[in-house]
């Protein structure tokens, strides 16, 4: 759910849902793992500690899975 224009909360989805979640992850793990990592080094740690989320590789529509902020820092 997502709050929206003048109708409180609706259902969406997509990158722009999914993109303040994958950034706050992103310095969630810059600022455990220090400023000094580079792109790549938290890139993989989001992407290798994903959930899967079952059946996303053959059909597409999710390439890594669910973000896991606990899992991207100490996975």
């Amino acid at each position: 759910a997502s709050t929206y224009k003048g109708s409180g909360y609706v259902y969406m989805s997509g990158t722009s849902m999914a993109c303040p979640h994958v950034s706050g992850v992103a310095g969630l793990v810059w600022s455990y793992y220090g400023t000094g990592q580079t792109a790549s080094f938290v890139r993989n740690r989001i992407q290798n500690n994903c959930d899967n989320v079952g059946g996303w590789v053959s059909n597409g529509w999710c390439k890594y899975g669910r973000v896991n902020a606990l899992k991207a820092l100490i996975g």
